[in-house]
């Protein structure tokens, strides 16, 4: 704020320091927005859309919500439990620390995650990241392969070509001699891929024939003569 013409006059200098020091101030004051002066005190505005309020004669800064405290040390944000931050001289992140990790450069992942380290071993085109007892590469396989889940593998998967998995036109094993019901393929086919043929004559699942692991059974014996041929995937 500035007094007006107090430095020409003296006398009137003096006058306004002796009402500023008895806070009655008046008349010949002029001051800038926020501040205001009613002719006996000079008084702050506030904007009701500003972030100050008046708490009964204190300035203070005012608080949005519950996320929000306010006690004598200041000004804090109140976490939700399982929010993932924590306050600990300052505002982080909460870690499991059983695969992450909070260094300078930032988060890094650990013990089994997949990081740097991991992605670091594909090399390749196609290359996959699969997972054993640690991250492993499968390395991305010939043209016109397809991936196959496979147990006996290591990463659990492996890649082959799909006619190595369909078999057609085996001739199962057994007599037709039209007593013998019962014939055996040369592997357990998947479940719904079987197609039977008897002297060329596709059959029909359950009324012609039923499949128990590698055993085809009929249900009327094969006369003796008759072709049989099977079409499965493996």
């Amino acid at each position: 704020m500035a007094l007006d013409r107090n430095a020409a006059n003296s006398q009137r200098l003096r006058r306004n320091q002796q009402r500023a020091r008895s806070g009655g101030l008046m008349g010949d004051v002029t001051v800038a927005a926020p501040l205001e002066n009613t002719g006996t005190q000079i008084q702050l505005n506030l904007d009701s859309a500003g972030g100050l309020e008046n708490n009964s004669g204190n300035l203070r800064v005012k608080t949005r919500d519950t996320s929000m405290t306010r006690d004598a040390s200041g000004i804090g944000v109140a976490l939700r439990t399982a929010s993932g931050l924590q306050i600990s001289s300052g505002l982080g992140i909460l870690l499991n620390g059983g695969t992450l990790a909070l260094a300078a450069g930032g988060l890094s992942v650990a013990n089994g995650g997949i990081g740097a380290a991991q992605l670091g071993v594909l090399t390749t085109k196609g290359d996959l990241l699969a997972f054993s007892t640690l991250h492993t590469r499968v390395p991305v396989g010939a043209n016109n392969t397809a991936l196959f889940a496979d147990s006996t593998q290591a990463a659990g998967v492996r890649w082959g070509v799909l006619s190595d998995r369909f078999v057609f036109n085996e001739v199962p094993t057994g007599t037709v001699d039209g007593v013998n019901a019962a014939f055996t393929l040369a592997n357990t086919p998947v479940a719904g891929t079987v197609q039977v043929f008897k002297s060329g004559l596709l059959q029909t699942p359950t009324t012609d024939y039923t499949v128990s692991g590698t055993t085809v059974t009929f249900v009327v014996a094969p006369a003796g003569g008759s072709v049989l041929l099977v079409h499965y995937m493996k």
